[in-house]
């Protein structure tokens, strides 16, 4: 039984949710530069219930944005250490095999 084709499938899963999750956290951080930038516009050229409704959104996206983009980052650190532990894993397998 070889341990290395399977290592090999997870391992590219594990990339691609990296990859995937470094991109998020890059169009977020983009996102929200787009956002604060615009803001002070709406505010000063929306004095309507309009405007008053997409202020009270962009607040709540202030808000919410750091916690949205720590838990990004989080979950990337996570995945990242998962990596490590199964690619220590696979290092073990295959020492464990060489010896049998």
């Amino acid at each position: 039984m070889s341990i290395l084709p399977n290592m090999r499938l997870i391992n590219s899963l594990v990339d691609a949710i990296i990859t995937k999750t470094d991109y998020a956290v890059t169009e977020m951080r983009t996102l929200n530069g787009n956002i604060v930038n615009l803001a002070p516009t709406i505010h000063a050229h929306n004095q309507s219930a309009a405007g008053a409704a997409t202020e009270r959104r962009l607040n709540a996206w202030t808000t919410d944005f750091p916690a949205i983009y720590t838990d990004l980052n989080e979950i990337n650190q996570r995945v990242h250490a998962m990596k490590r532990a199964l690619m220590r894993g696979a290092d073990e397998a295959t020492v464990l095999a060489a010896a049998l």
